[in-house]
């Protein structure tokens, strides 16, 4: 399609718990950026979804099948799959209390494939069979039919793109050799390959997606140009990024300093005449010390540069390797304790916390709760935050020298960073050789995250003052104060809607319009004034999410 002229663009950051402040709705300009105009399309993750995304943009994803289950379904996220006439499946014999649990769980789910998280027994064996709603469900491995993008993987393969395609059948699916998964004959390769970072999740199979959830390395504008009819007329979220100001020409567009190339085996300076502005030469990998120095001697406001450098000094991270290179990158990280020096070392934390640089530095980006992967999750920011940003490993109580900490508290901290995931790459940002979003928090993949509780320094559990939702009284929705967020046109997988009359005081609040109008006027959030009355299919519904 055409450009949109520069005048009907949009920024399209994402939104984070930094700049949700700055996002509206928009329906009359482009985004900018990959994803412009797609950014709400729907992709099936079925056999006709995963043959787009090669037909249109050269990527290989792939189902996964032939996993084979090494732990039983109890106590932990479990996968079932419905039987088919060619699993021949015969229901497991198991005590009364066992299949009333299993069974209760898989009824609250639908669909052919169904992830629960069951209290049961031990003694339940890794193949059970369960009855559900009269149709039979047997437990597979929790990564069975997962979807994942293994283009990076085969490109690497040191054995070409055959050794990886070879397993694939024409629906693109990829099958898991058996002896590639046993430990105590091979190597598990699937568990290697998962832990590279090369083969990345992006959903169930048949799961629907938007464009603008699937992994950066899917967001391909080939693929763009083949959802875009898709997406016609949507409204479109665009945020600002956090603390931008628009350019002052007054202030002039020039550093007192002659970048050299970026390619250091050139040598070679950039192809503009500097004689005549008398600019000192300055290699790429010094802008960034160059532009804080700049900064923390001729910035007014003195306490606050350096306060930022004493907190900088305690969150540190680490130019190496690959990041000497780049400027914005860390201006931007280093903004987080200009931005916090007179304010709340818990804002300070939390934003270091969702930091793609110190999630890269300290291990924890793409860390996995054990239900994801079978593993431990990574220790190593958990260890970090309590013995060097927070609490140390002694009270500074005089003469108390009990540590602070053990290695279960650390354990337990370490479930809780879990589920982190760089945000998808995106324009007007510097990039490195990757071309990562390290600029942008990171965001939280749901999949990922441990959902166990966790235990906090005192005993209780991590949690333990707020309310559960659960806890809500009946139509807590209808309430003063509910608020509401504009989520498109496309419902989450799996949700149930409840449809509002046009005749409905809430659907009249949510439409910014009168009841009865039909005419919407769409915000991106909306909090109800007051307490409305409940109409038809409402008064049933005691809760909504």
């Amino acid at each position: 399609g055409t450009a949109a002229a520069p005048s009907e663009w949009c920024v399209n950051v994402p939104r984070t718990f930094l700049n949700e402040g700055t996002c509206k709705l928009q329906a009359s300009c482009a985004p900018v950026g990959p994803a412009s105009s797609v950014w709400s399309a729907p992709l099936t993750l079925d056999a006709a979804g995963r043959e787009l995304l090669w037909t249109a943009g050269r990527k290989r994803v792939y189902q996964v099948v032939g996993l084979i289950p090494r732990n039983g379904p109890c106590g932990r996220l479990s996968r079932w799959r419905e039987c088919t006439s060619e699993m021949a499946c015969v229901e497991s014999e198991l005590s009364a209390t066992d299949a009333a649990l299993l069974s209760a769980a898989l009824d609250q789910e639908s669909g052919w494939l169904r992830d629960v998280s069951v209290p049961c027994s031990r003694d339940v064996p890794t193949d059970a069979v369960v009855a559900s709603g009269g149709v039979l469900f047997q437990h597979i491995h929790p990564q069975e039919y997962d979807v994942y993008d293994f283009t990076a993987w085969v490109d690497r393969h040191p054995g070409g793109h055959y050794s990886i395609e070879m397993w694939a059948k024409g629906d693109f699916s990829i099958t898991v050799p058996g002896h590639h998964q046993d430990p105590e004959v091979n190597v598990d390769r699937w568990t290697m390959g998962m832990d590279s970072g090369d083969i990345v999740y992006v959903g169930r199979s048949s799961d629907v997606v938007l464009f603008k959830d699937l992994p950066s390395s899917l967001q391909d504008r080939r693929v763009e140009d083949v959802l875009r009819s898709s997406a016609e007329n949507e409204h479109f979220e665009s945020c600002g990024s956090p603390g931008e100001v628009a350019s002052d020409p007054a202030l002039e567009h020039r550093f007192a300093y002659m970048l050299v190339s970026l390619d250091r085996s050139k040598n070679s300076d950039l192809q503009v005449d500097f004689r005549d502005l008398k600019y000192h030469r300055l290699r790429a990998y010094d802008m960034q010390g160059a532009v804080w120095v700049s900064m923390a001697l001729k910035a007014k406001d003195q306490l606050r540069q350096r306060v930022a450098w004493a907190l900088s000094q305690t969150f540190v991270t680490s130019v190496y390797p690959k990041f000497d290179d780049v400027t914005e990158v860390w201006m931007n990280y280093y903004d987080i304790f200009v931005r916090n020096a007179f304010g709340n070392f818990k804002d300070v934390l939390k934003e270091v916390t969702y930091s793609p640089l110190m999630g890269r530095y300290l291990t924890y980006r793409a860390n996995k709760a054990s239900d994801s992967n079978g593993r431990y999750p990574d220790e190593n920011y958990a260890r970090e935050v309590l013995q060097l940003f927070t609490i140390g490993l002694v009270p500074l109580e005089p003469g108390v020298n009990d540590p602070t900490f053990d290695n279960e508290i650390i354990m337990d901290l370490a479930r809780v960073f879990t589920g982190f995931d760089m945000q998808p790459r995106r324009a007007n940002i510097e990039h490195e050789e990757s071309k990562s979003n390290l600029i942008d928090p990171m965001t939280m993949r749901a999949t990922w995250h441990d959902i166990y509780p966790k235990r906090t320094l005192t005993g209780g559990y991590i949690g333990d003052s707020y309310p559960l939702c659960t806890d809500l009284p009946a139509h807590s929705f209808l309430s003063a104060g509910a608020a509401y967020e504009y989520r498109g046109s496309q419902a989450p997988q799996g949700a149930r809607i409840l449809e509002l009359s046009a005749d409905s005081a809430l659907y009249a609040a949510l439409c910014g319009a009168p009841a009865g109008s039909g005419v919407c006027s769409h915000e991106l959030k909306r909090q109800l004034s007051a307490t409305l009355q409940c109409f038809e299919e409402e008064c049933a519904a005691m809760s909504v999410s």
